[in-house]
Protein backbone atom coordinates (compact mmCIF):
# COMPACT_ATOMS: atom_id res chain seq x y z
CA UNK A 1 0.00 0.00 0.00
CA UNK A 2 1.33 3.38 -1.13
CA UNK A 3 1.20 6.57 0.45
CA UNK A 4 -1.88 7.51 -2.54
CA UNK A 5 -3.96 4.83 -1.42
CA UNK A 6 -3.86 5.84 2.35
CA UNK A 7 -4.75 8.92 1.66
CA UNK A 8 -7.34 7.73 -0.25
CA UNK A 9 -8.52 5.26 2.28
CA UNK A 10 -8.43 7.72 5.16
CA UNK A 11 -9.96 10.97 3.30
CA UNK A 12 -13.57 9.19 2.74
CA UNK A 13 -14.45 8.56 6.25
CA UNK A 14 -14.74 11.67 7.59
CA UNK A 15 -17.13 12.19 4.74
CA UNK A 16 -18.90 9.37 5.32
CA UNK A 17 -19.54 10.57 8.67
CA UNK A 18 -20.64 13.81 8.10
CA UNK A 19 -23.02 13.12 5.82
CA UNK A 20 -24.35 10.04 7.71
CA UNK A 21 -24.62 11.68 11.38
CA UNK A 22 -26.70 14.80 9.43
CA UNK A 23 -28.85 11.69 8.20
CA UNK A 24 -29.36 11.12 11.33
CA UNK A 25 -29.75 14.49 12.93
CA UNK A 26 -32.51 14.88 10.35
CA UNK A 27 -34.12 11.27 11.72
CA UNK A 28 -34.27 12.81 14.99
CA UNK A 29 -36.25 16.07 13.98
CA UNK A 30 -39.11 13.31 12.79
CA UNK A 31 -38.99 10.78 15.48
CA UNK A 32 -37.74 13.28 18.50
CA UNK A 33 -35.40 10.23 20.36
CA UNK A 34 -32.25 11.02 22.00
CA UNK A 35 -30.39 7.94 20.45
CA UNK A 36 -30.43 9.49 16.73
CA UNK A 37 -29.15 12.63 17.82
CA UNK A 38 -26.09 11.27 20.18
CA UNK A 39 -25.36 8.69 17.55
CA UNK A 40 -25.29 11.90 15.15
CA UNK A 41 -22.60 13.18 17.69
CA UNK A 42 -20.74 10.22 18.30
CA UNK A 43 -20.40 10.41 14.12
CA UNK A 44 -19.55 14.42 13.65
CA UNK A 45 -16.77 13.50 16.76
CA UNK A 46 -15.03 10.76 14.79
CA UNK A 47 -15.38 13.06 12.11
CA UNK A 48 -13.00 14.84 13.68
CA UNK A 49 -10.58 12.27 15.22
CA UNK A 50 -10.64 10.65 11.50
CA UNK A 51 -10.15 14.32 9.51
CA UNK A 52 -6.20 14.73 10.73
CA UNK A 53 -5.22 11.50 9.08
CA UNK A 54 -6.79 12.52 5.88
CA UNK A 55 -5.45 15.68 5.74
CA UNK A 56 -1.75 14.79 6.85
CA UNK A 57 -1.79 11.93 4.56
CA UNK A 58 -2.53 14.45 1.43
CA UNK A 59 1.54 15.77 1.33
CA UNK A 60 2.85 12.19 1.07
CA UNK A 61 -0.11 11.42 -1.48
CA UNK A 62 0.74 13.98 -3.69
CA UNK A 63 4.76 13.25 -3.71
CA UNK A 64 3.43 9.67 -4.28
CA UNK A 65 2.42 11.22 -7.43
CA UNK A 66 4.93 13.95 -8.52
CA UNK A 67 6.72 11.21 -10.96
CA UNK A 68 3.46 10.16 -12.94
CA UNK A 69 2.14 12.58 -15.89
CA UNK A 70 -1.53 11.24 -15.51
CA UNK A 71 -2.86 13.89 -12.60
CA UNK A 72 -3.51 17.42 -12.73
CA UNK A 73 -1.14 19.29 -10.33
CA UNK A 74 -3.66 22.68 -10.44
CA UNK A 75 -6.27 20.45 -9.25
CA UNK A 76 -3.91 19.35 -5.98
CA UNK A 77 -3.38 22.50 -5.69
CA UNK A 78 -7.31 23.76 -5.50
CA UNK A 79 -8.17 20.22 -3.49
CA UNK A 80 -5.37 21.13 -0.99
CA UNK A 81 -6.07 24.17 -0.39
CA UNK A 82 -10.12 23.78 0.22
CA UNK A 83 -9.26 20.71 2.58
CA UNK A 84 -7.72 23.23 5.44
CA UNK A 85 -10.89 24.99 5.32
CA UNK A 86 -12.69 21.42 5.54
CA UNK A 87 -10.27 20.22 8.22
CA UNK A 88 -11.34 23.08 10.32
CA UNK A 89 -14.66 23.26 9.65
CA UNK A 90 -14.51 19.56 10.99
CA UNK A 91 -12.32 19.69 14.15
CA UNK A 92 -14.62 22.60 14.93
CA UNK A 93 -17.65 20.32 14.31
CA UNK A 94 -15.87 17.46 16.92
CA UNK A 95 -15.22 19.60 19.61
CA UNK A 96 -18.74 21.61 19.68
CA UNK A 97 -19.80 17.75 19.38
CA UNK A 98 -17.42 16.25 22.08
CA UNK A 99 -18.71 19.24 24.08
CA UNK A 100 -22.28 18.94 23.35
CA UNK A 101 -21.72 14.66 24.47
CA UNK A 102 -20.41 16.00 27.78
CA UNK A 103 -23.08 18.47 28.54
CA UNK A 104 -25.66 15.35 27.75
CA UNK A 105 -24.08 13.36 30.16
CA UNK A 106 -24.96 15.57 32.92
CA UNK A 107 -28.40 17.11 31.66
CA UNK A 108 -30.82 15.40 30.00
CA UNK A 109 -30.63 17.41 26.66
CA UNK A 110 -28.85 19.67 24.83
CA UNK A 111 -29.56 23.49 25.18
CA UNK A 112 -31.23 24.99 22.09
CA UNK A 113 -28.28 27.21 21.21
CA UNK A 114 -25.72 24.20 21.28
CA UNK A 115 -28.36 22.36 18.96
CA UNK A 116 -28.14 25.50 16.24
CA UNK A 117 -24.38 25.81 16.60
CA UNK A 118 -23.85 21.85 16.20
CA UNK A 119 -26.71 21.83 13.22
CA UNK A 120 -24.81 24.76 11.71
CA UNK A 121 -20.86 23.39 12.13
CA UNK A 122 -22.15 20.17 10.70
CA UNK A 123 -23.40 21.59 7.99
CA UNK A 124 -20.63 23.84 6.84
CA UNK A 125 -18.34 20.60 7.52
CA UNK A 126 -20.70 18.83 5.27
CA UNK A 127 -20.23 21.43 2.47
CA UNK A 128 -16.71 21.94 2.92
CA UNK A 129 -15.84 18.09 2.92
CA UNK A 130 -17.79 17.51 0.00
CA UNK A 131 -16.31 20.57 -1.90
CA UNK A 132 -12.93 18.59 -1.35
CA UNK A 133 -13.83 15.34 -2.24
CA UNK A 134 -15.36 16.67 -5.20
CA UNK A 135 -11.45 18.62 -5.94
CA UNK A 136 -9.52 15.52 -5.22
CA UNK A 137 -11.95 13.50 -7.28
CA UNK A 138 -10.74 15.90 -10.18
CA UNK A 139 -6.85 14.75 -9.54
CA UNK A 140 -7.11 11.71 -11.08
CA UNK A 141 -10.03 11.22 -12.69
CA UNK A 142 -10.38 13.14 -16.08
CA UNK A 143 -13.80 12.54 -16.51
CA UNK A 144 -14.13 14.59 -13.56
CA UNK A 145 -12.33 17.83 -14.99
CA UNK A 146 -14.80 18.22 -18.35
CA UNK A 147 -17.85 20.26 -18.00
CA UNK A 148 -21.32 17.70 -17.87
CA UNK A 149 -23.27 17.91 -20.76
Amino acid sequence: MNTAYLHLLTSHAPVCAVVFGLGLWALDRCWRGPDFRRAALVLFLLAGLLSGPAYFSGAPARRALAARTDWDARAAEQHEEVAALALGATLALAAAAGFALYRWARASQLPRGLSGLLLGLALLSGATLVWTSGLGGRVRHVELRQPMR
